[in-house]
């Protein structure tokens, strides 16, 4: 056995030692950086204030109509041939709304015409006749008969005469009747016919709404009629960009018993007269908060509850007052109404609720915190 080689195997294992860890020194300190620390990362979170309960507040989309809709139609058959209003235009009573091709009525009256004039040389043709049969008839010159003859005569004429005038007097009426007219002030809201057009009598031409009080009218399924009573206040919300937020005051004056096509119910609210809203305009309707009473609790977003065991049990995490640190809190809750839920046991109003990420926050944990705009 070679000697060297021996005197390593019998040496004693301290010198192995001493041999690595001169080594693990050197090694280590060749690195010139120092050991790698791991921080536990701060989550952020987005907390909202929970604000005291009111009743849930529902909207119904509806349309504003005129209180007193007009459906204007001609009562004579023709084509149309002018149409002279466009849906929104103002009109003032007796101005032309649309005309029906007048040449057909013009010709009509003129036959009635040429026939009331016929009939009045027929009536003067048979007094003359008449009065000469009488004339006779005193002095026996005549026969009964042709006495009689002559009285039959003249009473035709009269009768032909008669109803040639009353042709003419409706020739002249459906010749009028082929205009159009409003009959009071109002605003275009409807066209229903387009020129050229064959029209019927009673078919509805144009819609006119009166310058007046108007009304919303809005479908609502049977399960809310209950909250939907005769007489209720609702806030009326009109759909534009002006001052979306300023609510109109009206009131429910009807509601439909008959159920309409898709389970629905029509409902009609009265507005003030000096509401300013227009006929076809989308607004949205919902129940008056002056007729909402407070309810116990604290409203949050339904992310800010997490469900736990029984129903109407769970919890949330709430932002401890002056430090960025989150405490698990058990709450109550109702059953969750749209987005919202309404907390009854656990929270205060005011106190600041989180509403993400609830699954993967711990009791006590500090974060970084957002508020909700």
């Amino acid at each position: 056995m070679n000697p060297i080689f021996a005197a390593l195997l019998l040496r004693p294992p301290l010198c192995f030692g001493a041999f690595i860890t001169p080594l693990a020194v050197l090694t280590l300190s060749s690195c010139g950086k120092p050991a790698a620390t791991f921080k536990t990362p701060v989550p952020t979170v987005i907390v909202v204030p929970a604000t005291p309960a009111t009743p849930a507040s529902e909207e119904w989309n509806g349309t504003v109509r005129a209180r007193n809709e007009v459906k204007l139609a001609f009562p004579v058959a023709g084509r149309l041939s002018r149409l002279t209003v466009e849906v929104g235009d103002r009109v003032e009573s007796g101005d032309t709304l649309a005309e029906l091709d007048p040449e057909p009525f013009l010709l009509a009256q003129r036959q009635a015409e040429a026939e009331c004039q016929a009939a009045t040389v027929a009536v003067a043709e048979a007094e003359r006749r008449l009065a000469s049969e009488e004339r006779l008839w005193a002095e026996r010159a005549t026969s009964r008969a042709d006495y009689d003859a002559a009285r039959s005569s003249h009473a035709a004429a009269v009768a032909r005469s008669k109803t040639a005038e009353a042709s003419l007097a409706l020739a002249s009426r459906q010749l009028r009747e082929s205009l159009l007219t409003a009959p009071f002030s109002g605003r275009i809201a409807r066209r229903l016919a387009q020129t050229a057009s064959w029209t019927e009598p009673g078919v509805t031409v144009v819609e006119l709404d009166p310058e007046g009080p108007a009304e919303v009218v809005f479908p609502a399924p049977t399960s809310r009629l209950a909250q939907l009573g005769a007489g209720r206040p609702v806030d009326v919300f009109a759909n534009r960009s002006g001052n979306p937020a300023t609510p109109i005051s009206g009131r429910i004056t009807h509601i439909g018993q008959r159920s309409l096509s898709g389970g629905v119910h029509e409902v009609i609210v009265s507005l003030p007269d000096a509401a300013e809203v227009f006929p076809g305009e989308a607004v949205r309707v919902s129940l008056s908060s002056a007729s909402s009473a407070p309810q116990a609790g604290v409203r949050l977003p339904v992310t800010a509850v997490q469900p736990a065991g029984e129903d109407g049990a769970g919890f949330a995490f709430v932002l401890q007052p002056g430090a960025p640190r989150i405490e698990r809190r058990p709450v109550r809750f109702q059953a969750p109404h749209g987005s919202e839920v309404i907390v009854t046991t656990g929270l205060r109003a005011g106190e600041l609720a989180v509403v993400s990420g609830l699954p993967f926050l711990r009791d006590g944990q500090d974060v970084q915190v957002r508020q909700r705009q």
